[in-house]
């Protein structure tokens, strides 16, 4: 996507995708490869990363899992997805931090006809 194309409101999706894309990229990218220390390095940044955007950005993935414009919702189970990938602490941190009784997710359960 070129940035030019992006509009002001969809800023916010386009970085949500790009961060779940980083998270599930290096995820992968290092499952096979002998483990050195940059990649250890790496890794535990990126678990961090993660855990950032789940413990400070949790209103902000509210608000985006309830929004009317769907492409926001998915973008946002996108990278709820990828963090809780990354095992560990992220995926207990993604279940206290989430809130499943949102009404969203009854609306994301049933695919718009």
């Amino acid at each position: 996507m070129h940035f030019m194309q992006v509009r002001n409101e969809d800023v916010g999706t386009a970085l949500l995708l790009v961060s779940a894309q980083l998270l599930e990229q290096c995820q992968h990218q290092h499952t096979h490869e002998q483990q050195d220390l940059s990649t250890v390095h790496t890794q535990a940044a990126l678990d961090q990363y993660a855990h950032n955007i789940l413990s400070k950005r949790a209103k902000y993935l509210h608000q985006q899992l309830a929004s009317t414009i769907r492409h926001r919702a998915n973008a946002t189970l996108c990278l709820l997805s990828a963090a809780a990938s990354r095992g560990g602490s992220n995926t207990t941190h993604l279940v206290q931090a989430l809130d499943l009784t949102l009404p969203a997710f009854v609306k994301l359960a049933h695919p718009p006809k």
